[in-house]
């Protein structure tokens, strides 16, 4: 059971992490949104078993990702939600190429990490290459469900909303980044999909209510 309270414990701390970014205003959710970019693309190599079967551990950092830009659609508005996710990817990209600068970097003799860094970064490009059209993508559709459920549901049940955006959009990112950054590299790619989304399911029924909750209350007690 550790890694299962791990990360339950994990996902409240992206989610105080994200409430947090709010206080600093829209300058704060572009900071969150692009750190768990770059941190979910590394993270992703980590696996770990989960109630029996074996998962990625990125999978709160891709919900920790769309839940800042949706914030940010609810707090700043749709262009601004738009302006986080080009700076995620531009962010990916810049992490993308400062680390096969520092592969091909010649170590000297008293280098005594250079495997591990190429271990880790030497299949980055495969990772950040197909993230990039498959979260844009996805992170595109979240905000298109999230305006398509206000135009229904207008600004009641955010919680609702933020939701159903997340696990829609969910399924599709964790259909095809499996597929185009995952597959021969996993014991097993379906394990994966299905599981993985099950785990971003849960994080984001964790998440969501918890942010919703947390910052409502804070609202109230400095009565905004």
């Amino acid at each position: 059971m550790f890694n299962e309270l791990l990360f339950i414990a994990e996902s409240f701390v992206v989610s105080l992490f994200a409430l947090g970014s709010l206080f600093f205003g829209s300058a704060g959710l572009f900071s969150f949104v692009s750190l768990c970019w770059v941190i979910g693309n590394v993270f992703v190599l980590k696996e770990a078993t989960f109630l029996g079967l074996s998962i990625i551990t990125s999978d709160v950092f891709a919900v920790g990702c769309d839940l800042g830009i949706t914030l940010l659609r609810e707090y700043y508005g749709q262009k601004e939600a738009k302006r986080a996710i080009a700076l995620g990817m531009f962010s990916a990209v810049f992490f993308l190429v400062v680390s096969q600068f520092l592969l091909w970097y010649i170590p000297s003799n008293h280098d005594a990490f250079h495997l591990h860094f190429f271990a880790l970064f030497s299949g980055m490009p495969r990772i950040i290459l197909s993230s990039l059209g498959v979260a844009f993508l996805s992170k595109s559709l979240n905000l298109f469900l999230f305006n398509f459920f206000t135009l229904i549901w207008g600004d009641r049940n955010f919680q609702l909303k933020t939701t159903l955006s997340l696990c829609i959009s969910q399924f599709f990112d964790t259909t095809f980044f499996s597929f185009l950054a995952l597959y021969g590299t996993v014991a097993s790619v379906w394990t994966i999909i299905g599981f993985s989304y099950a785990v971003k399911c849960l994080a984001i029924f964790i998440c969501v209510p918890f942010v919703i909750t947390l910052h409502t209350f804070i609202r109230k007690r400095r009565g905004i």
